[in-house]
């Protein structure tokens, strides 16, 4: 898998805030002609309007960083130093300097990719669930371990909303494993269920079918679906949670 260039991470970023070229550059006091050549690929903007542009995007400003300073090493997730790009076109980046030196040469440190939902249709709201491979979670590579885990087969996922309240907190971590995907009664999967990327409880039913289950149960039903509905739903088990974390 390719990683994503600044110009990707521009265009998909700005579709999921919800905003045209013109309203991003109104927000940076540009011209939606200078917004139009980032996302074409033919010029790219200044690092120092990384802080701004990050802001406009609701995204981190290391994942404009990570673009331009930083490439994967897919097997092993490791992040390391790109050695083909002039310092002097980095500008002035020491606020980040020494997260990104950690993140980047800490032996232990396994750079996890994320799986996130993305718009793919504005007049539909049609939706998607990819593998982010520019936005990355620095993760225990002795954690894994422990958690019989591959690193090439862990993913982070960002909890949205409150369905999997008091246990996952809105705007906490869990991190799957990919490669973990049969059913054990009781255990919190994420799934694909037509483009949604939804975290939930998952018990097995007879037939083959499935039942979904979330912690906060005054608010939400559980949801009951036999072997034919899980087709016609597009419904698909994408791993198992093994960590999480959450904020109070």
């Amino acid at each position: 898998m390719r990683m994503k260039t600044i110009a990707d991470i521009i265009s998909q970023s700005r579709r999921a805030a919800g905003l045209n070229q013109s309203e991003l550059a109104r927000k940076l006091g540009i011209t939606p002609q200078s917004v139009q050549a980032w996302e074409s690929g033919r010029a790219k903007p200044r690092p120092t309007m990384f802080s701004g542009l990050a802001e406009a995007l609701r995204i981190d400003p290391g994942v404009l960083i990570d673009s331009v300073l930083l490439k994967p090493y897919e097997e092993t997730g490791f992040l390391t130093p790109s050695t083909d790009i002039p310092a002097e076109d980095l500008g002035e980046l020491n606020a980040y300097k020494d997260t990104i030196e950690k993140e980047s040469f800490d032996q232990d440190a396994v750079a996890l990719r994320y799986l996130q939902e993305v718009l793919r249709n504005e007049q539909t709201g049609e939706t998607s669930v990819e593998d982010i491979d520019w936005r990355r979670f620095t993760f225990s590579r002795a954690s894994l371990e422990k958690a019989n885990v591959l690193p090439r087969y862990a993913r982070c996922i960002e909890v949205k909303g409150n369905s999997m309240e008091p246990m996952l907190k809105d705007g906490s971590l869990v991190c799957i494993d990919t490669k973990d995907i049969a059913v054990a009664d009781g255990m919190v999967y994420a799934l694909d269920h037509a483009g949604q990327l939804r975290l939930r409880v998952v018990y097995r039913l007879p037939g083959g079918g499935l039942r979904l289950r979330c912690f906060n149960r005054e608010d939400y039903m559980d949801e009951e679906y036999d072997q034919d509905e899980i087709g016609k739903q597009k419904i698909k088990i994408l791993g198992k949670v093994f960590w999480s974390s959450t904020f109070w």
